[in-house]
């Protein structure tokens, strides 16, 4: 027994060694990251204190439980700083935290990344967030992956960062429910020349929802990663993904497991792969469509793969020998 009581307070002493000596360096201007996740009982009145006179600009709460007071001050301080990166995720983010952090987004003219993964947003969560999104200009990524918020609420977010995010580079909302809502991001994916990677996996996606994302998909010129995962797509999306494959020679990795695929629909996604051979990942599998068609494009992709770089030693080639004449 006493082997393990000391054990545990030896446990303890390091995390309040280790949480001084983050404090210490931040008060002292020596790092800007700041990364407090999973500390269950942080100084927050020293942390508020010690952010005021740091020159932060990466800083993690990951899954500390930062209750609406502290959370309110420490986005009063951000609002005044230089932060890039804000990592929130897995804690509880009710309607005052949402409330700060909305204010945070409307006035800090600095942050860049935001993840709110698993923290229990809610619709009325979400519009306070939006709100702050609306007069946002320097965000580039978001990370909304796996909340509560519903349909509904989803296309207010989606309809305010095609509208007003002409920054995003990266954006997730995993294992949300967005369905039909998903066609107020043709609008992003339209109108932007930054979005690179759009993470839509396991959010009840269906075949209409995907017919008004087809056209702004094929003729967005930015976006290289596609993550559409676990969704309800079957050979009639599959028919217009394929075009999208077809068309596009921008994107670079599209993710289409575990879906509703079947024969037709992964046929005509091979024929395409014939077309465009710049595609560097395409997986299908777990759908319902046969194996051997799903091995048929795994090969596909391996061959194309095979064949860019013939096409790019040979064009190096040629370069070697123009500069040699």
């Amino acid at each position: 027994m006493m082997k393990k009581s000391k054990k545990k307070t030896d446990t303890k002493d390091k995390e309040t060694t280790t949480l001084e000596t983050i404090l210490k360096s931040l008060s002292q201007g020596d790092t800007t990251y700041a990364n407090f996740g999973y500390y269950k009982k942080l100084p927050y009145s020293d942390l508020v204190t010690t952010l005021g006179k740091s020159k932060l600009d990466f800083l993690s709460l990951e899954g500390s439980d930062v209750g609406p007071v502290y959370f309110g001050k420490i986005c009063d301080v951000l609002e005044k700083s230089n932060i890039k990166k804000l990592v929130l995720d897995r804690n509880s983010v009710d309607l005052s935290i949402s409330k700060a952090l909305g204010a945070l987004l409307s006035n800090n003219n600095t942050i860049e990344k935001l993840s709110l993964a698993q923290c229990k947003i809610n619709d009325k969560v979400l519009l306070e967030i939006v709100k702050g999104l609306k007069n946002n200009k320097s965000l580039k990524s978001l990370n909304l992956d796996q909340n509560e918020f519903t349909e509904k609420a989803s296309k207010s977010l989606c309809e305010t960062l095609g509208k007003k995010q002409k920054s995003l580079t990266h954006l997730s909302l995993r294992e949300n429910t967005l369905n039909t809502a998903a066609a107020s991001l043709s609008s992003l994916l339209s109108t932007t020349s930054n979005l690179i990677s759009l993470n839509l996996s396991f959010c009840e996606i269906t075949d209409e929802a995907l017919a008004d994302l087809v056209t702004p998909l094929a003729e967005n010129k930015s976006l290289k990663n596609l993550d559409l995962r676990g969704n309800r797509i079957s050979d009639r999306g599959a028919a217009e993904l394929s075009d999208i494959i077809s068309s596009n020679a921008t994107l670079l990795n599209l993710f289409l497991q575990y879906n509703e695929i079947g024969d037709q629909g992964l046929g005509k996604i091979l024929k395409a792969l014939e077309e465009n051979i710049g595609l560097e990942v395409l997986d299908v599998c777990g759908n319902v469509g046969d194996d051997s068609l799903e091995d048929k494009i795994w090969e596909l992709v391996e061959k194309n793969r095979d064949e860019r770089e013939k096409r790019k030693k040979k064009e190096e080639k040629e370069k070697k020998n123009n500069e040699k004449k």
